[in-house]
């Protein structure tokens, strides 16, 4: 066999991909490349979102403690569910709680003069500049107050729903129970 004839006959044993086996690869490395992608990306929008939740629990949770820290040593009253009216033993005085549907801000209001010794005798008509207590993701709160009696101890249930406004998940619900101390036998 001339050696011209040797090189015009194809290898049987040839190694490497031909052009069909690598666009095959390339696409299938593509798809792959994508489907990873598109996970990670909603891992991390879920992320985010989750971390703005937490975030909004804890500011949350923050106002609904310093609210209870209060409410636990005062006399107490509700005014519908949105407003709750405290007289503070602790430092004499009258404040209001009150959740500002406007605003979308949980809000303590102070009395400027010293309280009488109930919440009944409170002049809430003058009150000082109202303080946020929540940021603006806080959807809603309510008040319901279960009065004391001789034989029981009342106590108040804090209500807040929170949900950012670039959330798309549920609003968050979160509540808190406070024991009254202030029963006064008459």
């Amino acid at each position: 066999m001339s050696l011209s004839k040797k090189m015009q006959q194809p290898k049987k044993n040839s190694k490497g991909f031909t052009l069909i086996e690598t666009l095959i690869a390339v696409l299938l490395f593509s798809l792959l490349s994508v489907l990873v992608s598109g996970v990670f990306s909603s891992f991390l929008k879920n992320y985010t979102e989750s971390k703005k939740t937490l975030q909004g629990v804890e500011g949350g949770q923050f106002a609904m403690n310093l609210m209870a820290k209060t409410i636990r040593v005062s006399d107490v009253k509700a005014e519908g569910t949105n407003i709750l009216q405290v007289y503070d033993f602790s430092q004499a005085k009258c404040l209001k709680y009150s959740w500002d549907s406007v605003g979308k801000k949980m809000q303590a209001s102070y009395s400027t003069e010293a309280g009488q010794g109930t919440v009944d005798k409170c002049a809430f008509t003058s009150m000082g500049g109202a303080q946020d207590l929540t940021a603006a993701d806080v959807q809603s709160a309510s008040f319901k107050v279960v009065p004391s009696t001789p034989t029981t101890l009342g106590f108040v249930i804090i209500a807040l729903t929170i949900k950012d406004d670039t959330q798309t998940s549920a609003p968050m619900q979160i509540q808190m129970a406070v024991s009254l101390r202030n029963y006064k036998p008459n």
